[in-house]
């Protein structure tokens, strides 16, 4: 039964998938701040006062991008006075 796959193991491998997807979409505070174009102090500051969402594995803090996504369009300002394009 060498060639049969069990429920168990599918399972098992789809989990194994959908953890190391997350473990790619994970950036680090380092990251985060270059891409941000911040410091990282400024991150851990944001993370201190919780206005950011986070994940802490362990000890380590991490970031998912989506939710990071999420965060920056929700704290956009829109400029005074924008003209709405023409339809």
């Amino acid at each position: 039964m060498s060639g049969w796959v069990t429920m168990d193991t599918r399972l098992t491998n789809r989990a194994e998938a959908m953890r190391t997807e997350r473990a790619t979409n994970m950036i680090s505070i380092r990251e985060l701040a270059a891409e941000l174009g911040v410091t990282d102090r400024y991150v851990r500051r944001v993370i201190a006062e919780r206005r950011i969402p986070y994940v802490k594995v362990g000890h380590l803090v991490r970031f998912e991008r989506c939710e990071i996504d999420r965060w920056v369009e929700s704290n956009r300002i829109n400029a005074v006075g924008a003209r709405a394009t023409p339809s």
